[in-house]
């Protein structure tokens, strides 16, 4: 049942909390600098959706990219991963307690492991 209302779960508890209303106009800088959210992931137990934010730091096309979860009713979120790198592709462990994902920490791509209470990511 969850499955099925993913898409509009997603635009219903997600996308709102980085929507911004507006007016006027905005410039071609306002516009790239905007955050881009996707590839949410829903945890074992249906409670919680890790999903990916991305912001362009640099005009070569650079951008940072950090983890994140919510809760399912949208009550609580926080950020899981705070890092310069680039950090994606959230994926759930099958037990839920830990939040595997890819990361050019190293300046490699990697698999990173993160406990979603919070705490340091570790290379798996």
């Amino acid at each position: 049942m969850k499955k099925l209302f993913f898409p509009f779960m997603v635009v219903l508890l997600v996308l709102p909390l980085f929507a911004q209303e507006t007016k006027e106009k905005i410039s071609i800088e306002e516009y790239l600098r905007r955050t881009s959210i996707y590839d949410p992931q829903f945890s074992p137990d249906g409670e919680w959706i890790a999903y990916v934010t991305s912001v362009k730091v640099r005009w070569d096309g650079r951008r940072n990219s950090d983890i994140w979860l919510i809760s399912v009713d949208g009550e609580q979120k926080r950020k899981l991963t705070n890092s310069e790198a680039a950090d994606w592709e959230p994926r759930w462990s099958p037990d839920g307690k830990r939040v595997l994902f890819s990361s050019t920490r190293s300046g490699n791509r990697q698999i990173h492991s993160i406990n979603p209470d919070g705490g340091e990511a570790t290379v798996v």
